[in-house]
């Protein structure tokens, strides 16, 4: 009589368990496949997030070109007063 009823309080445990399991993965499905609100908020972030560093490593860009610029054309005028 013992062994029955450990049998069937597992039975049912393990039964309230694989339900909240597939709840839980339905859940997660749902997310995936029909995003709400919040992924569209997080992809637009992103996009936002994209431009913003494009842009900063493009000024990081051009300021490092008009520092050797400028540093060339100071070596080049160093170089015309020792010639002289």
């Amino acid at each position: 009589m013992g062994d029955s009823q450990v049998i069937n309080r597992y039975s049912a445990a393990a039964t309230r368990s694989s339900i909240s399991l597939k709840a839980s993965i339905g859940r997660l499905a749902s997310s995936l496949v029909a995003p709400g609100r919040t992924a569209a908020r997080r992809r637009g972030l992103v996009g936002a997030l994209l431009v913003v560093m494009s842009m900063g490593m493009t000024v990081m860009v051009v300021v490092t070109t008009m520092l050797v610029m400028l540093m060339t054309g100071v070596m080049v005028m160093i170089a015309a007063m020792i010639v002289q």
